[in-house]
Formats: C-alpha cells, structure tokens, sequence
C-alpha cells in the first residue's frame, strides 16, 4: 500500500499482509541520531511499513506504522535507548485489509489517499511510455530528496554508525533491502546493491536494458540530500535482465 499526504508519507510499497494487527506508535526523541536504533526496536515484533518524523519543540515525534501477529507490543525496554524521551502506544486494529486502514487513518484524521503499489508501478510505466525514462529518473530524485528530508538529520554524521542507521531508515520504507559495497563520503561516490526492489517486483519477462529509472532517481535525491552535491546515478545491474539484484552506482555530477 501507499499512502500519500497527511501524516505518513509513504507505507511500504511493496509489502503485503492479510492478518495479525497493526499498531501505531509516537516515539518521543531529543534528535534522529537513535532512529535507526527504534527501527530495529520495533522491527523485533513484526514489520515496520509506515515511519514518519515530525519536529516538535527543539526534540522529534517519530511515527511508527507496525504490523505484527502480535496484540500486545511491550515498549518499556525502548525507553533505554539513549536519546528516547518517551513513547505513546497510540492505537492498534486487527485485520490490515484495505477497509481497516481506512478506519484507521479516518480516525486519525490524517487525510491520506490510499492506494495499491500496484497503481503506483501503472503511474511510473505510463510517465515512463509517455515521457520517457528521464522524467521516471526526475521524479525518483525528487521522491528521494522528500524521503531524505523527512528521515535525515545532520546528527547522523556524527556518528560512526551514520551509513547504517541510514540505511535501515530506506528498508523500513519498504523500498527494498539495501546494501553498500562502498560509499566515499569525501569523493561523493558510491555502490549499492538493491534487493526486491520494488519498482521491478510485479516485472514480468526481461529486458536487455536496466528497468528501474524511479529507484535510480530515488537513490540520487538520498545522496544528494545528504552529501549536499548534484549527483547522478547509473543502474550498472538489474534483475530483469538477470541479475541477482539491482545495482546503483553514484557520483558527482560533472
């Protein structure tokens, strides 16, 4: 599902689930340094697809959207976590169909439109026959620097741990599991590797050509956000052309 607007920006594009419960929670923290420490938390009872930061008052609310066959979630050994103020469980729904995260989000006023990942692949194919692969790449970049400027703080680069933290931020989003062969802060360069990549999951068939032009703009707007440098970004492997997994390689825009 993808919800755009309102509060949560984006729920897990490409996950699915047709019982257990789902749980949303605020996280009270004094910076983002932790965030990736909550993920991992919450990630021990089920599947985080929904995460949003929002400022308040000199600290940060993080929204957390989870799945889990679980009722009850215990939250007191969170409030260990240096950084963590304060949690509020704020409701939980059994059956994550299509109509509970309607009453969901209706109750919560979010204001939220609610559709299938699906619709969001139809989007990205019909901008990419009509206009072509460029303005797919234009708006993953765009898709990326919004996604970067919800979940980034420059509190991450002081820690040792940035890039990881970082990284598992991306895969709660569900846009695939991320993994860096290597990343040259001082050079701006850099190679990932993208497995279940959502943009070429529903993909039938292969092609002789890289596929996925949204997640190659998404790739870049992330760094281009962070590293503050006009990026450019090349898909060097793709599993529809037979891969094993997508492969994105980054570098300062000349």
């Amino acid at each position: 599902m993808v919800l755009v607007g309102g509060l949560f920006r984006v729920l897990n594009l490409v996950h699915r689930v047709s019982s257990g419960f789902v749980h949303h929670f605020v996280v009270l923290v004094r910076d983002l340094s932790c965030l990736g420490d909550v993920v991992d938390f919450f990630s021990r009872f089920g599947d985080v697809v929904g995460l949003d930061v929002v400022p308040r008052d000199g600290e940060y609310s993080v929204h957390v959207f989870l799945v889990s066959s679980r009722e009850d979630v215990g939250v007191s050994e969170l409030l260990t976590t240096p950084g963590v103020v304060g949690v509020v469980h704020g409701c939980s729904l059994p059956f994550l169909g299509l109509d509970s995260i309607s009453q969901f989000i209706t109750c919560y006023d979010f204001r939220c439109v609610i559709f299938p990942s699906e619709v969001l692949l139809r989007i990205i194919n019909c901008v990419r026959e009509r206009c072509g692969s460029g303005v797919v790449y234009e708006l993953g970049t765009e898709f990326g620097r919004f996604l970067a400027s919800r979940l980034w703080s420059d509190v991450f680069l002081t820690s040792d741990h940035w890039c990881r933290d970082f990284l598992r931020v991306i895969q709660a989003l569900g846009l695939g599991r991320v993994e860096v062969e290597f990343f040259d802060v001082g050079r701006g360069c850099g190679r990932l590797r993208v497995f279940d990549c959502f943009e070429c999951y529903h993909f039938l068939g292969s092609r002789d050509e890289p596929y996925c032009d949204f997640m190659r703009g998404v790739v870049c707007g992330l760094v281009e956000y962070v590293l503050k440098v006009p990026t450019t970004c090349r898909e060097v492997e793709c599993v529809v052309c037979g891969g094993d997994c997508c492969v994105f390689e980054f570098e300062p825009r000349s």
